[in-house]
């Protein structure tokens, strides 16, 4: 019997850890976060029924660690696409390149 609320307990905090880190991967460090909540999120679909608070904070934390991955690799792509040159944002300078 206790091993059985140890296990409910340790889904519980998986479930959390993975909306957690879902939802941060929308605002920081997209690719660590969304990959962990979505790692998260997986381990404890397997493990709990479908009606569970766990598991849909699982549900919830691997949506939102896609759309934190999604969000980050459209912002690469447009800023990249748009010219955006992050080494002179942070003062850096900027080799000029040549129309050769």
């Amino acid at each position: 019997m206790d091993e059985k609320n140890n296990t409910n307990s340790n889904n519980e905090k998986l479930s959390i850890a993975a909306l957690v880190c879902g939802l941060t991967s929308i605002f920081i460090f997209p690719l660590a976060f969304g990959s962990a909540g979505i790692i998260f999120g997986l381990m404890v679909q397997d493990r709990v029924e479908k009606d569970t608070r766990e598991y849909q904070n699982a549900r919830l934390g691997i949506v939102f660690g896609i759309l934190g991955l999604v969000f980050w690799i459209v912002s690469l792509v447009t800023l990249n696409y748009l010219g955006f040159d992050a080494n002179s944002f942070f003062g850096g300078s900027a080799q000029p390149q040549s129309a050769i």
